[in-house]
């Protein structure tokens, strides 16, 4: 018994144009039911190579010959190779294989880039964004396979030096606020020992600017920004507010009274 064959679907609706028709070649070492069942299953809208051809005919526009039968994974590979070159189906050709064939597939032509990139554009989503928007329940699968994941040590370096210097934004409208609200009511702590040394070693030596500073201090002692950009705090009955940016000789001694 062979270990594996070579077949060839054949297009038949594109025999009626000028030159011979388009063809796929490839092979299996399972029985050629199950491989075509495969590329009947695998034919969708927006795929590139001969599953996007055979959604878009139909299976009945397309003939299957056996080329050949081999005895092992290298003959296979090599007459793979053989049979593309041979009946140019390859896409540079105008033909449905979209590499060289053989086991590794070889290097995509540029059109075949240009193809399979096309093809993950998004299409009649109408959300205005390049790239096929997954589904939620999709999303929700792949967070829950990433929570608790640790990384590597190599891959959180990696990703700190591709951090480093990047400012973020500018942001498209509703993005900002998007964010805002994610992060709104979260809880930061508490934090390990471990994870306070880390902070604290994070933030040793960065300077802060004066807007910053003039924040902090407010934080700290109870202040609050006025429209008027000056710093209060709240002081007598009925939330009454005194100022404590010296506006006049004696704003300093009137400040904590």
């Amino acid at each position: 018994m062979a270990y594996g064959c070579i077949y060839v679907l054949i297009n038949t609706k594109s025999s009626t144009r000028q030159g011979p028709p388009k063809r796929y070649v490839g092979q299996t070492i399972s029985s050629v039911r199950t491989r075509m069942a495969n590329h009947r299953s695998a034919a969708k809208p927006h795929t590139a190579g001969v599953d996007g051809a055979i959604y878009k005919h139909g299976w009945s526009a397309f003939k299957l010959d056996i080329l050949q039968q081999c005895d092992d994974q290298q003959s296979l590979d090599e007459a793979e190779r053989y049979w593309i070159k041979h009946l140019n189906t390859h896409v540079s050709a105008d033909g449905y294989n979209i590499d060289w064939g053989g086991k590794g597939g070889g290097k995509k032509a540029e059109c075949t880039i240009a193809k399979m990139s096309a093809a993950q554009m998004g299409h009649g989503h109408g959300n205005g964004q390049t790239g096929k928007k997954r589904a939620q329940w999709v999303r929700d699968a792949m967070s829950s396979r990433r929570r608790g994941v640790k990384q590597s040590a190599e891959t959180i370096e990696k990703r700190r030096k591709t951090m480093t210097g990047k400012k973020r934004g500018p942001y498209k409208q509703g993005t900002g606020a998007n964010i805002s609200k994610g992060k709104t009511g979260r809880k930061t702590g508490p934090h390990t020992q471990e994870r306070v040394a880390k902070i604290a070693a994070g933030n040793r030596g960065k300077k802060r600017s004066a807007e910053q500073r003039t924040a902090l201090s407010a934080l700290k002692t109870g202040l609050r920004k006025g429209q008027d950009g000056k710093m209060y705090r709240p002081h007598g009955v009925g939330g009454s507010t005194e100022s404590l940016s010296p506006s006049s000789n004696d704003a300093n001694t009137n400040m904590f009274t």
